[in-house]
């Protein structure tokens, strides 16, 4: 429903199937499969930018993202964060997330380290790409990119909490 408010007019599937479609990582996979499937080798030139490239992505993903999102939560053009969805957002991906995943790994017979680092994993904050999908949709921008932020402030004393708690 928020996808298709935000596609202003356009069917919500069609928006979603042309943004997969034209997804760099998505094309990216389709161009590795191809290489691997014909069996041709990689020239050596494009593997080794290739790997360059790859290694620079995600610290400059990571660093411009947190500029934009610092940047939506100061100049917000009078939108703001919903309080009730935050609270929700948070008590589910931060408190009962991780007592999921714990119930279900010792259910299903986990052992230790294991449990614990999936539990650590799901306490985990909510990730850049939630404020990336929202913004390239129009949809819901301050709450995720509040979310990002708050989430990650919120789950640094949460995880010590939780692996002490573990041990």
């Amino acid at each position: 429903m928020l996808v298709s408010s935000g596609a202003r007019g356009r069917h919500p599937v069609r928006t979603v199937a042309v943004a997969l479609i034209t997804n760099p990582v998505v094309l990216a996979s389709a161009g590795g499969a191809l290489f691997y499937l014909t069996g041709t080798a990689v020239p050596a030139v494009l593997e080794s930018a290739c790997r360059a490239l790859g290694a620079s992505v995600m610290p400059c993903a990571l660093v411009s993202l947190g500029i934009v999102i610092s940047a939506r939560l100061r100049h917000h053009d009078g939108e703001t964060f919903h309080r009730g969805r935050q609270a929700i957002l948070f008590s589910g991906k931060l408190l009962i997330q991780p007592v999921i995943a714990l119930a279900a790994m010792t259910a299903l017979g986990v052992e230790e380290p294991w449990r614990s680092i999936g539990v650590l994993l799901s306490a985990m904050p909510t990730g850049t790409l939630a404020y990336a999908m929202s913004d390239s949709y129009k949809v819901a921008e301050n709450d995720a990119s509040f979310a990002v932020i708050s989430s990650t402030l919120l789950s640094l004393p949460l995880l010590l909490l939780l692996a002490m708690f573990l041990q």
